[in-house]
């Protein structure tokens, strides 16, 4: 048996497509975090078990989705990406039937629509599709992902990651991902104060090797949008981490009478 896995927000304009392509499984399961737009609606149109969560966190809508779902294995997608008839066929085909706990998925990024084959967005592989008794959800605030006890390998097919619509849309999202990044970065870097050339250099660096060393610029214009946005998304998180250690040291200061 396996069941699918959706977690979701307001995801009226993708969860159509996202179901149809994954209504094969034994069980679609849609954990929502209070939508206030029609995606439970839409969901329980194509017939989808909706299930109600209060937002607890991307490690924990996961864990919970997990603890869900009946089948031995697992299969995770998210709102805005597609499984596609080739990698359906590989995973009826392969899950359950081989010595592997786990596979990976090649997963087909897009940026305004448009395939990005380049900037290093590609290949980008995902451990998406396991057995449910043999993984689990890594702590982490954003770009969670699951780790799986014992071997595994890699599907046919690929994924399709229908990722930003527009660009207000990436922009919303950066805003809401670079602020939960903070904390789990700033952790990483332990006392490491970030200077303002730390906030420049970080980000000119991701452009140079996204757009050149990785050949960005073969993507054309959707290329160099990926690939600039990239770099502002950096800019963006080292500024917040910045203004975190700034507000943290007014504090410290404040508390010992500075």
């Amino acid at each position: 048996m396996i069941s699918a896995l959706v977690i979701t927000k307001n995801e009226e304009k993708n969860i159509s497509r996202c179901i149809e392509s994954i209504s094969w499984a034994d069980e679609v399961i849609i954990v929502d975090a209070e939508s206030s737009d029609r995606t439970c609606e839409i969901a329980e149109a194509l017939e989808a078990e909706v299930i109600i969560r209060k937002w607890q966190g991307y490690v924990a809508q996961r864990r919970f989705a997990l603890s869900k779902a009946r089948g031995d294995w697992v299969l995770f997608v998210d709102a805005d990406e597609v499984v596609t008839d080739e990698l359906r066929e590989d995973i009826l085909a392969r899950a359950g039937k081989e010595k592997y706990n786990g596979y990976y998925m090649n997963r087909k990024n897009h940026f305004l629509s448009q395939p990005v084959n380049h900037c290093g967005w590609a290949p980008d592989f995902v451990m998406r599709c396991f057995r449910k008794d043999k993984v689990s959800v890594p702590e982490a605030d954003i770009h969670e992902g699951f780790k799986v006890d014992g071997e595994t390998a890699q599907l046919k097919g690929n994924l399709l990651h229908y990722s930003y619509n527009s660009i207000s849309e990436y922009f919303r999202k950066m805003n809401r991902y670079t602020s939960l990044e903070v904390e789990d970065k700033l952790k990483r870097i332990g006392n490491k104060k970030i200077h303002w050339y730390d906030i420049l250099l970080h980000s000119l660096s991701r452009f140079s090797r996204m757009y050149f060393t990785k050949k960005g610029y073969k993507d054309g214009i959707t290329g160099f949008f990926v690939c600039f946005f990239s770099s502002v998304y950096l800019f963006v998180l080292y500024s917040k981490m910045w203004e975190k250690q700034q507000t943290i040291k007014f504090k410290r200061g404040k508390e010992n009478g500075k």
